[in-house]
């Protein structure tokens, strides 16, 4: 078993713009932060195709925050919201288009990228939660 705190550590987590990403055997590349939570990032990705810009929400848990015992737990829970999201298609629901599990770094075909599992969504123009009400 893999040790989670290593593995999905945010002191390990190292994304830059301009960074190749394969999803579901799309190329992307990386675009810039969003923003940064308690257990992950999200950043902006830009199809290499056709220039759509969309958000890819990385596993990567601020230890600071996190206790270490809980990690397989919250792994698997964002595993569910990759896998069980990409089904669910509602007005009030952020599409999600895709869920890696990113094992060894495989998406990123250019090394150098993280080992964290991964959810590809759409990209949302607006107000965060911590800008106010909307």
């Amino acid at each position: 078993m893999v040790d989670s705190s290593r593995r999905f550590s945010r002191d390990l987590f190292h994304v830059e713009s301009g960074q190749n990403l394969i999803i579901k055997g799309q190329k992307f590349k990386l675009a810039g932060q969003i923003g940064d939570g308690a257990i992950g990032v999200v950043r902006r990705v830009v199809s290499v195709e056709n220039d759509w810009q969309y958000a890819v929400k990385f596993l990567a848990p601020e230890l600071k925050y996190i206790e270490a015992s809980s990690l397989e737990d919250i792994h698997t829970r964002f595993r569910r919201e990759g896998e069980r999201g990409a089904d669910l298609h509602h007005e009030n629901l952020l599409p999600i288009f895709a869920y890696e599990e990113n094992e060894n770094g495989a998406n990123f075909p250019d090394a150098d990228g993280p080992n964290n599992p991964f959810i590809l969504m759409d990209l949302i123009h607006g107000r965060t939660l911590e800008s106010g009400s909307c």
